[in-house]
């Protein structure tokens, strides 16, 4: 188990058997704000599991008194702490942390608070983008969720183009070869183009990285657009290749044209 959740775990075994009275929920309070100003001023991971130790205590409190805005508010922040967490397995730590902002999600629908169920479910999907090797369960559970967001956040809002921003990183994570992989390049460079105007607008610290993205996927679109088209040629030339490559010209036409690019010799 990850130094986060055991933390988590002690804090709300810290409260105990005890009545929730006016002077707990206060203390609650009390221990979720110098959490937050302490995470806020931190420089460094040392300290994460503290606050998370404090964030499961006043979560165990919120719980017990079924405050549900405090519920929600507590597992977002323990997993905003599980996101950022360099741990040795970082896709379980994303996991985590993504159905936590799920549950936070869940709980402001149920509130109707739908702008903040919004913010969340974007967290949600970012740490299923960010897992090292996320899955095409990850990727579609992302889709879902940042297209909630884009219908609940305020539109051109520098949230609502954060959101934008990472359905292009969506598209361009999305499984696909041929004129498909092309298509979804597009619609990634033009997602990230939309959610850079808003943040130059802005002064946005996610300026920066979109330009980095759009540049990333240019790359990816050139090398995409060739193998487009050189697919394109070997399919209208197939009749010329050797009988013994068509079939395979058929199923695997960019890896046959690189072949016929590169070392025409080899099929004869």
């Amino acid at each position: 188990m990850d130094a986060i959740t055991q933390s988590v775990r002690r804090g709300a075994a810290g409260l105990g058997q005890i009545t929730i009275s006016q002077a707990v929920r206060n203390q609650a309070k009390l221990v979720f704000e110098e959490a937050d100003r302490a995470r806020d001023a931190a420089v460094s991971q040392v300290n994460y599991s503290t606050y998370a130790e404090s964030y499961g205590y006043a979560l165990a409190v919120y719980e017990r008194d079924n405050d549900l805005p405090n519920m929600a508010l507590c597992k977002s922040r323990i997993a905003m702490l599980l996101s950022a967490y360099q741990w040795e397995d970082v896709d379980l730590t994303k996991d985590l942390a993504a159905e936590l902002f799920e549950e936070a999600v869940k709980i402001l629908e149920q509130l109707g608070d739908m702008r903040s169920a919004a913010v969340e479910a974007t967290n949600s999907a970012v740490c299923r983008l960010m897992k090292h090797a996320p899955t095409r369960d990850d990727l579609e559970k992302a889709r879902v969720r940042l297209a909630f967001s884009m219908r609940h956040k305020m539109e051109y809002s520098e949230d609502w183009a954060y959101t934008k921003f990472n359905l292009g990183l969506l598209w361009s994570m999305l499984p696909a070869t041929g004129l498909a992989r092309e298509q979804q390049l597009v619609k990634a460079k033009n997602n990230i183009y939309g959610s850079l105007r808003i943040f130059g607008d802005t002064q946005s610290e996610h300026f920066g990285p979109a330009l980095v993205e759009i540049a990333r996927i240019e790359d990816r679109l050139i090398d995409a657009r060739s193998a487009t088209l050189l697919a394109e040629a070997v399919r209208t030339h197939i009749d010329e290749l050797p009988v013994r490559v068509q079939q395979n010209a058929h199923e695997n036409p960019v890896a046959i044209g690189s072949i016929l690019v590169d070392n025409p010799e080899t099929l004869g």
